[in-house]
């Protein structure tokens, strides 16, 4: 689907690190995404097969994901040509509702090939909380409106073909028992189908194939390098559902008590423009950084105090909550969906109700005041997600090893490295200890 060196958000980070680590491992990794153009290029992650259609659109990432279903013939096509030429057997891993596209593949070379999907969400769930989102005191009745027709064509046509990628896979992942109650919940998929591994993300650079809709700013704010202000940091695509409102409200809180803080906020979508004005409404603008999309938010991250995600739904945990993970940074996020699966309050991150900006300046204020507690949070959180880069490998080679086999009846769980258990243990998160043939 999308492109992961040149498409901004989570399906295109998620690939990427998926990717690198099955070439670590040893794999032949072909990736098939929609672009401007038809060309293979070779990457450090592989083969990757672009795509191009004169019809469809493909000059927005959210446009891409609502279009998956009329992309797949494009994307089938390739994928069959790229599986005719391959001597051995091969998995299809689709990514999200993207292996929509494998399915008459499975269908047509049946025991060379198998299917597994991995979903971080449903679109009924996103998209409700899209038009949950849209505040019309923060972002007017049109965009109300916008989003619940949005959620309209989720439930009524998107759901369907979701719905298909799942039931026609021969296993489908989660990283989040919170995903696997919505596939259960929404499309009835029986549990035994479902695995659950863990999984990791990268920090790397990105260029946007979408640079009319992928922005990036010139900072108005004029930076001193010898100011101590306190520097709050989030990184979201700019949709109802990310909460970057409240986020705007709390910094306001913030600054009637004099608190020396500012904030950035990176990321381009829908509501950028609505997100700046709002900020200039609150009479908060100059505290407050609005990059649009960045190619590399390590430099950001390095200069954050806390990094600050007001989620109100999440596709199951959130990637650029593991980015600030790896960076050191301490995190405030919401007990919505995953998240609560990732952080323990007070461990390894701070959790707060979504849609309280109260809750989020209290946070901020804590560990503004509180530096030995901001340590204490980084410092267990990167130690985590760095043991979790070695469980995922593990794991996602038992899991392709079963497909080899013909035979992924079973979870292909790992036992789990020691020092995960200890620390996961400590931070509530459940455990895989199913045993199978390939321990």
């Amino acid at each position: 689907g999308k492109h992961p060196l040149k498409s901004s958000g989570g399906y295109a980070t998620y690939t990427y690190a998926l990717c690198k680590s099955l070439i670590e491992l040893g794999h032949d990794v072909n990736t098939i995404v929609i672009s401007d153009n038809n060309h293979i290029e070779e990457s450090e992650i592989g083969r990757i097969h672009n795509v191009t259609s004169r019809f469809l659109p493909k000059k927005s990432s959210t446009t891409l994901t609502s279009t998956f279903f009329l992309w797949s013939h494009i994307l089938d096509s390739s994928l069959r040509d790229l599986i005719e030429n391959e001597k051995g057997k091969c998995v299809i891993y689709g990514i999200g509702p993207w292996g929509y596209a494998g399915i008459r593949a499975r269908q047509k070379f049946k025991e060379k090939v198998k299917l597994v999907n991995v979903f971080f969400t449903a679109f009924p769930h996103e998209s409700y909380w899209l038009m949950k989102g849209s505040d019309v005191k923060d972002y007017g009745l049109i965009s109300r409106i916008k989003y619940s027709l949005i959620y309209l064509y989720a439930r009524i046509i998107l759901s369907v073909f979701e719905k298909a990628s799942v039931i026609k896979s021969d296993r489908v992942l989660v990283h989040y028992d919170s995903a696997k109650n919505w596939l259960v919940t929404e499309y009835n998929v029986n549990p035994q189908m479902i695995s659950k591994y863990p999984y990791y993300t990268e920090i790397y650079s990105k260029n946007s194939l979408y640079t009319k809709y992928d922005v990036s700013f010139t900072s108005t704010i004029k930076h001193d390098n010898t100011s101590k202000k306190f520097t709050c940091v989030s990184i979201c695509r700019q949709e109802p559902r990310k909460g970057i409102n409240y986020f705007l409200h709390a910094l306001k809180k913030l600054k009637t008590k004099n608190v020396s803080i500012h904030a950035i906020v990176v990321g381009s979508g829908d509501l950028l423009e609505k997100n700046i004005e709002l900020a200039k409404k609150l009479q908060i603008d100059d505290m407050v950084e609005f990059t649009g999309f960045v190619p590399q938010v390590l430099d950001i991250l390095n200069r954050a105090d806390v990094f600050v995600q007001p989620s109100l739904q999440e596709g199951s945990g959130s990637l650029s909550i593991l980015e600030a993970f790896l960076s050191g940074v301490p995190v405030i996020t919401t007990n919505c969906d995953g998240l609560p699966e990732d952080i323990q309050h007070g461990f390894n991150g701070l959790l707060i109700p979504r849609m309280n900006s109260q809750a989020i300046s209290d946070s901020i204020l804590n560990l503004y005041n509180d530096r030995e507690l901001s340590k204490k949070l980084a410092e267990n959180a990167k130690k985590i997600v760095m043991l979790l880069k070695e469980e995922e490998k593990i794991d996602v080679n038992l899991l392709l090893a079963a497909c080899y086999l013909h035979d992924i009846s079973h979870s292909a769980y790992s036992p789990g490295l020691e020092d995960l258990k200890s620390f996961m243990t400590n931070c509530g998160r459940n455990l895989y200890s199913t045993s199978s043939k390939f321990d």
